[in-house]
């Protein structure tokens, strides 16, 4: 990929994506431009996700495509799950927004998930890079920051969770059939989040990447400013 791209540099690439994601808080705020970008939506996540494998650190090994076709068919299969059943987050359904379904469920969901799951972790090791956390070679201690680090990525997820639902439904991308998201959504997706960070953190899933902070932010800031214009 990087011999196709060869002149993609970081922070050219970011000021792109921060001038995308202006222009679909745009598109998507005025009522007739708002359906176009909601279809192209799909899209624009398969184009952020080949940027991110641009510019990840380090050369796969077969162990870690296996645990990322991991969380991409264990995440793929709960959403399955909790639409057809809503005993994992809840009785919800997906709308329209994010393409094409299998099984009530966007295919785009897939690599959602290991998207969320390769940014928080990188979230969480770089919060937790500086001191104190980053002084110590005690085989306790580093096993209590692999636990504090699986949790603060799981937090993070959860938290990225808690901004999309804010405007979901205005999006047509998915819709709960209760009046406010349930707890139960909430405890499921930081459960699911602690599974995939644990198997990151044991089988040690490289997760280096400079624009995958960047991304989920923008993402998040995304959310936040069209919950407050639509």
């Amino acid at each position: 990929m990087k011999r196709i791209f060869s002149n993609l540099d970081l922070n050219k690439v970011t000021r792109f994506l921060i001038s995308f994601y202006v222009i679909g808080v745009i598109g998507m705020a005025l009522p007739w431009t708002s359906a176009v970008f909601r279809f192209l939506t799909p899209f624009s996540l398969l184009m952020c996700f080949g940027l991110l494998a641009y510019f990840h650190e380090s050369k796969p090994t077969t162990r870690s495509w296996l645990l990322y076709l991991l969380v991409m068919v264990v995440g793929y299969a709960a959403e399955v799950i909790g639409v057809a059943t809503g005993i994992v987050f809840g009785a919800y359904e997906y709308g329209q927004g994010l393409g094409v379904k299998v099984l009530d469920v966007p295919l785009i969901l897939g690599p959602n998930w290991l998207f969320l799951v390769y940014a928080s972790s990188r979230v969480a090791d770089g919060l937790l890079s500086h001191k104190p956390f980053n002084q110590t070679n005690k085989p306790i201690a580093k096993a209590y920051l692999g636990v504090l680090q699986i949790i603060l990525g799981s937090l993070v997820m959860v938290a990225y969770d808690l901004i999309a639902e804010q405007v979901a439904p205005k999006l047509d991308l998915w819709t709960f059939e209760a009046e406010s998201v349930p707890l139960q959504n909430y405890l499921a997706w930081f459960g699911l989040a602690v599974i995939f960070h644990t198997l990151f953190r044991l089988f040690k899933v490289p997760t280096g990447n400079p624009l995958s902070t960047r991304l989920l932010l923008l993402q998040a800031l995304f959310f936040v400013v069209l919950a407050l214009l639509l």
